[in-house]
């Protein structure tokens, strides 16, 4: 497990007690990225009811483009969602529902966090704004038929 996500990003104090010999390779993120289908605004409606899915770094009213990591799955696969979906409009009333209550905050990565959670299809995006994560291939469909022609060349072998 990776060390930030086993403390719940609380950082230890600091206390060096010896240099330790090599013990192999640190391990990588064990869970799968959220990806963003379509490009657009990240609605709240979608959060809520994709919250199920796993951890957002994104927040209601950010703009997304496809491709572009939006939070790690809770299992290892990679999972598409349209995190731009809108609540359909009718002329029914009813109840309103605070739907930014219900949502758990988002976290903030940070350039560190962002390089640990990066898989070896990822690429980081830094700009003075924002530290975003996005796939190599934006496009859903291409990604896919990428990913079956790699995992058949390596079943010919």
């Amino acid at each position: 497990m990776p060390f930030l996500t086993a403390t719940r990003h609380r950082y230890l104090p600091h206390a060096f007690h010896g240099y330790e010999p090599y013990l192999g390779d640190i391990d990588l993120l064990d869970n799968g990225s959220l990806v963003a289908l379509e490009s657009g605004s990240v609605t709240s409606y979608a959060l809520v009811s994709l919250q199920q899915r796993g951890e957002y770094i994104v927040k209601p009213g950010d703009d997304v483009y496809a491709g572009q990591v939006v939070g790690k799955h809770i299992r290892e696969e990679e999972l598409v969602i349209n995190i731009c979906r809108a609540k359909q409009l009718t002329n029914f009333r009813e109840k309103p529902s605070a739907t930014s209550d219900m949502l758990t905050a988002p976290r903030d990565l940070t350039l560190d966090e962002a390089l640990q959670y990066m898989n070896n299809d990822d690429l980081l995006e830094v700009t003075p704004q924002s530290v975003r994560i996005r796939k190599k291939i934006l496009n859903h469909d291409i990604r896919m038929r990428s990913q079956r022609a790699a995992k058949e060349s390596t079943e010919r072998k």
